[in-house]
C-alpha cells in the first residue's frame, strides 16, 4: 500500500511564502513610524509611496521627530476618561454588530421553508450592503450612517416579533423585514472599522483595534445561543437582536464624526482638541470669553514672534564671526 506524505511541510511553506510576499510588498504606516520615532524609516516609506505613485519626493522636506517619544500602551486608553468611554462604547457595537450580523445568519432558514434558499438570500444581500456603504461614508460620514444603519436594523429585527398573525403575507413581510435587517447591520459593520480606526490616536491604534475585535469575537461566541431562544419562544432572538442593535445605534451618537478631520497622533492630540472642543462650546456659550481667549491667542503669537527674533539675532552673529575681517 503506497504511503501518503504528510501535509504539514507544504502547508508551512505556502503560507511562509505567502507571509514573504506581503511582507516585502505591504509598508508601515508612516504615520505610526514616526509617532514611535522612528524618522527615518518614515522618510523611506514615504519616499517609496512617491516613487510608487510616479511622484517626486522633495529633498528639501524632512520629517521632524516627535516632541514626545512615549511609547503607549493598553492602560494609557484606560488611564484616560475620554478614551474609555470611546472604547467602552465601540467594544459594545463591535459586539453587538457580531452578534446580530451571524445571529441573522444562523437564522436565516427560520422564516424560509428552504434553508439553502435563506442562506443565499442572506450572503447575496450583503453585495448592495457594501455598495451602499460605500456611497454613503463617503457622502454623509461616518457616525451618521452607523448610526441610521444600526437603528433601522434593530427596528426590522422587532418588526419581525410584532407583525400579527392575522395579516396576510405575514411571512412574506417577516422575509423582507430579516433581509433588511441583515443588509442594515452588514452596512453597519463595515462602517464600524472605518470609524473606530479613525477614532484611536496612532499610538494606541492597534491596542484598541485588538480591544474592539475581542467584543466582537464575545459577540459572535454568544449568537448561537441567542438564536436558540426561539426554539423555546417564538421569533424572541429577533426582538434581542433588535434591542441590542438599536441601543448600539443611539450609544454611538456620543462618538465624534471622522469624515474630513485630521487624525489623532497621540493621546495628548485628543486631550488638546478635545480642550479646544470646549473651547468652542465655551465661546458660543458666553460671549464674553471672547476677549480673553483672543488675548490668550495674541499672546501666544507675540511669544512665537519673539523666539524667531532671538533665533535671527543668533544665526546673525554667527555668520558675523565666521566672515573674514577686511584689513
Amino acid at each position: 500500500m503506497a504511503r501518503t506524505r504528510p501535509l504539514q511541510p507544504h502547508v508551512f511553506w505556502v503560507f511562509t511564502d505567502q507571509w514573504l510576499f506581503v511582507r516585502r510588498v505591504l509598508v508601515e504606516s508612516p504615520r505610526w513610524l514616526l509617532s514611535h520615532g522612528h524618522t527615518a524609516r518614515a522618510e523611506k516609506v514615504l519616499r517609496k509611496i512617491a516613487l510608487g505613485n510616479g511622484k517626486h519626493y522633495p529633498a528639501h522636506v524632512s520629517l521632524k521627530r516627535p516632541v514626545s517619544t512615549k511609547q503607549a500602551t493598553l492602560l494609557d486608553v484606560y488611564g484616560n476618561a475620554l478614551l474609555l468611554r470611546w472604547t467602552l462604547i465601540q467594544v459594545y457595537s463591535w459586539c453587538v454588530n457580531s452578534t446580530v450580523y451571524y445571529g441573522l445568519t444562523l437564522a436565516a432558514g427560520d422564516l424560509v421553508s428552504s434553508l439553502y434558499m435563506g442562506i443565499a438570500l442572506s450572503g447575496v444581500i450583503e453585495i448592495p450592503a457594501v455598495v451602499f456603504t460605500l456611497y454613503l461614508v463617503k457622502r454623509f460620514g461616518r457616525r451618521l450612517p452607523l448610526c441610521l444603519c444600526m437603528l433601522l436594523g434593530g427596528t426590522s429585527c422587532i418588526a419581525i416579533y410584532l407583525i400579527p398573525v392575522t395579516v396576510s403575507r405575514r411571512l412574506l413581510i417577516q422575509n423582507v423585514c430579516a433581509l433588511f435587517g441583515k443588509l442594515c447591520i452588514s452596512s453597519s459593520f463595515a462602517t464600524i472599522y472605518i470609524h473606530s480606526a479613525e477614532l484611536f490616536p496612532t499610538s494606541v491604534r492597534n491596542a484598541g483595534m485588538g480591544i474592539v475585535s475581542v467584543g466582537a469575537r464575545l459577540g459572535g461566541t454568544l449568537s448561537p445561543f441567542i438564536v436558540l431562544l426561539g426554539d423555546h419562544f417564538y421569533d424572541m432572538h429577533f426582538v434581542i437582536f433588535g434591542l441590542l442593535a438599536f441601543t448600539a445605534g443611539l450609544l454611538n451618537l456620543l462618538l465624534p464624526e471622522t469624515l474630513n478631520k485630521p487624525t489623532l497622533e497621540s493621546i495628548e492630540d485628543l486631550n488638546a482638541g478635545f480642550a479646544k472642543a470646549r473651547g468652542k462650546e465655551l465661546l458660543a456659550i458666553d460671549p464674553s470669553s471672547v476677549h480673553h481667549l483672543q488675548k490668550l491667542i495674541e499672546d501666544e503669537e507675540a511669544e512665537d514672534q519673539m523666539e524667531e527674533d532671538v533665533l535671527w539675532d543668533t544665526n546673525s552673529m554667527e555668520r558675523a564671526k565666521l566672515m573674514p575681517a577686511h584689513v
